[in-house]
């Protein structure tokens, strides 16, 4: 995936030519808040994918991502608490953006990845910080506190978060927030 740095949904934000994650089902960005300055990333979505997944060790599982399940991505990030899950800053569903995301993303390296959110960009990932950092038995009993707490929020308002990992975890400064 060749990525271009760029200025683009109308002149909002800069990528960066740093990609963070890509995965079956998307591709991850660091990018800067022309307005704000401040650090961002953009997901990029697929709005539709073929995901082949071992379940029980021996039968694939062929999972199908539609734009239907980024939309439900969104809207699931209504009315989550922004201490326990990162927020949408903007989205290629959202009234600023929709036309100008299909056009950019094409023009500078996203072509078919047609859907997407713009989140803040935390500190690090859990990934990063289980890597990189000597954990003491009680941080890291912290880390796992958080973490269940941010997942009993979302199961107290009807989410479930389908994708845990490290990675899906940013570490805030003191803090441990999902990406969904």
């Amino acid at each position: 995936l060749a990525i271009v740095q760029a200025v683009c949904f109308g002149r909002r934000y800069e990528l960066s030519e740093s990609v963070l994650h890509q995965s079956a089902t998307g591709v991850v960005v660091r990018a800067i808040d022309m307005r704000t300055r401040q650090p961002v990333v953009v997901k990029f979505s697929e709005p539709f994918s073929l995901l082949l997944s071992v379940t029980d060790g021996l039968s694939p599982l062929l999972t199908v991502r539609e734009a239907s399940d980024f939309r439900r991505e969104i809207t699931a990030r209504e009315g989550l608490d922004g201490a326990y899950v990162v927020p949408a800053l903007a989205s290629s569903d959202s009234e600023e953006l929709r036309e100008l995301w299909a056009r950019d993303a094409a023009q500078f390296g996203f072509a078919g990845y047609n859907q997407g959110i713009i989140m803040e960009e935390g500190d690090r990932n859990l990934f990063t910080a289980l890597v990189q950092e000597a954990l003491s038995f009680d941080a890291a009993r912290t880390m796992l506190r958080e973490i269940l707490l941010c997942l009993k929020h979302l199961h107290d308002q009807g989410v479930v978060h389908a994708d845990i990992k490290p990675l899906n975890v940013s570490c805030e400064e003191v803090r441990l927030v999902l990406s969904l």
